[in-house]
């Protein structure tokens, strides 16, 4: 009589020491791959960290900026009025086209020459004054900050700034200025009252020539 021990050898038998390797094969795998999300995952969230840092950064030197700017704007004024003034007194200093000819013509006794001098027309200059308040890294914060001193009666809004970081990326930002003032004591007085309500520090008043 056969025994049946031949058939329970029958179909697919892994030896333990192939086992062993395939088990070890799987578990370092699954480690790799393990190891390699983490890392992943380490250097996006530091790379998310950089770009939050350098974008609040950036938001920190608005202010700063904002000023800088402002007294950039005021001595770029002020130049060119010292050159409009400049060249005004050029031009006076200078004789005409009409007088260098008559000097260099003798007079004649038996004619008189009678000259029309030229009129000048001068244009008259109106000054207003605006005042920037505060610049925002975003739009959202901006127009509720406009939206908050309109409520007080101020006339303000958001202007649209692009400037760039020190990488030399371009970065808009927006800024609340007041409206257009010609008397310069009056928004001196909303300077001073949205400065105490707001604390808002070293506003500085733009005087703007148009003529």
């Amino acid at each position: 009589k056969e025994c049946s021990c031949k058939d329970s050898k029958k179909g697919l038998f892994v030896p333990q020491r192939e086992m062993s390797w395939l088990v070890a094969v799987v578990v370092f795998t699954a480690f790799f791959v393990f190891i390699a999300g983490y890392f992943w995952g380490q250097r996006k969230a530091v790379s998310s960290l950089l770009e939050r840092i350098e974008k609040e950064s950036f938001s920190d030197k608005v202010t700063y900026s904002l000023y800088t700017m402002n007294g950039k704007y005021q001595n770029d004024t002020d130049d060119t009025e010292e050159d409009a003034d400049n060249d005004e007194n050029e031009e006076e200093d200078a004789p005409s086209e009409g007088e260098q000819k008559i000097v260099s013509k003798p007079v004649e006794s038996a004619k008189l020459v009678a000259l029309e001098e030229p009129v000048e027309e001068k244009n008259e200059v109106h000054t207003t004054y605006v005042a920037p308040l505060v610049g925002f890294g975003t739009l959202a914060p901006a127009n509720q900050f406009m939206q908050k001193v309109k409520k007080s009666g101020i006339d303000v809004s958001v202007k649209k700034r692009v400037s760039k970081t020190a990488k030399g990326r371009t970065v808009a930002w927006y800024q609340v200025v007041t409206g257009e003032y010609t008397d310069k004591n009056e928004i001196e007085h909303v300077v001073m009252q949205l400065s105490e309500k707001e604390n808002l520090k070293n506003v500085k008043i733009i005087e703007i020539k148009k003529g």
